[in-house]
């Protein structure tokens, strides 16, 4: 199979690249190089992966130079590979750089997300930017990094976002921002839940959840559909059943009423008063946990 990476044909050498990466064969990363450095103008795809699955830190400098191919293709596979390692910080500088590609969106995506699993503060400023990019894939994929960073900064650029651009890349900048924000964040999330599908609802939900400190119930809460869900919340309220206005809540809920349901909650814990001021379709499976006594 070694022997295969020098076949003659393109596609023997493709399938030997990504059979020895999944074999985690030691010796495939040097032969690998070898062929790169040797014959770069017929570099492929499948080799420069299989790099990246292998996580050999041998091969950390060819992927870094990679990245300045002028094939698109290869850009991005280096990129995937560099996330794919364990300790990749010497490439920050060029994922970076790549993060802020003017040219190839998919390319900033790719970075973007190499960079969440690497997890170097040191792209915060890189993130905080790819905010405000034009492609919602690319705003998606610096969400995701920006709640693994955490960098300095990121909520006034969460909400920027947010307000520029209400697309379908909203819901998860909107999570970020539960995560990164500050209660007076919780009517703009609801704002993109409002308008949201249902999958982009429940991701901006449970970034309010995050807030609340009800992120994991709500989650299992929307995992549930019909009289599951509806028998998984009873059982959440069981221990206040005797309070009447948890039982109004429950009464409202079941009518279909999200605002009574809300609006009673809200009495019992004043934090959930911006869900009753604009009910959303499953804020209750948010609501509900906070009033569970711990």
């Amino acid at each position: 199979m070694l022997r295969a990476l020098n076949d003659p044909v393109p596609r023997v050498r493709r399938r030997a690249a990504a059979a020895l990466a999944e074999l985690r064969d030691e010796r495939a990363t040097g032969l690998i190089l070898e062929r790169i450095a040797n014959e770069p103008d017929l570099v492929e795809e499948e080799l420069v992966d299989a790099l990246g699955r292998l996580g050999d830190p041998r091969a950390l400098p060819m992927l870094i130079s990679i990245l300045s191919s002028p094939r698109p293709m290869l850009r991005r596979a280096a990129a995937r590979a560099l996330g794919r390692f364990d300790d990749a910080s010497t490439a920050m500088p060029a994922l970076i750089a790549a993060a802020e590609d003017s040219e190839d969106p998919d390319l900033r995506r790719v970075a973007l997300q190499a960079i969440r699993h690497i997890g170097d503060p040191a792209a915060g400023e890189a993130l905080i930017g790819a905010l405000e990019d034009s492609h919602p894939s690319v705003r998606i994929a610096a969400a995701e990094a920006v709640v693994e960073i955490l960098p300095p900064g990121a909520a006034p650029a969460l909400r920027a976002s947010l307000m520029r651009f209400p697309d379908e890349g909203a819901s998860e900048v909107a999570y970020a921002l539960g995560v990164l924000g500050v209660p007076e964040d919780i009517d703009l999330i609801l704002q993109i839940a409002e308008r949201s599908g249902t999958a982009g609802r429940r991701r901006a939900l449970l970034g309010i959840a995050h807030q609340l400190g009800t992120e994991t119930m709500a989650y299992r809460l929307m995992l549930r559909e019909g009289m599951p869900r509806d028998q998984a919340i009873l059982e959440l309220l069981r221990p206040l059943r005797k309070n009447v206005t948890v039982e109004a809540a429950l009464h409202a809920y079941s009518k279909g009423d999200d605002y009574a349901a809300l609006t009673a909650l809200a009495e019992i814990d004043p934090a959930l008063q911006p869900l009753a001021r604009r009910p959303v379709a499953e804020a209750f499976l948010i609501a509900a946990p906070r009033i569970v006594p711990k």
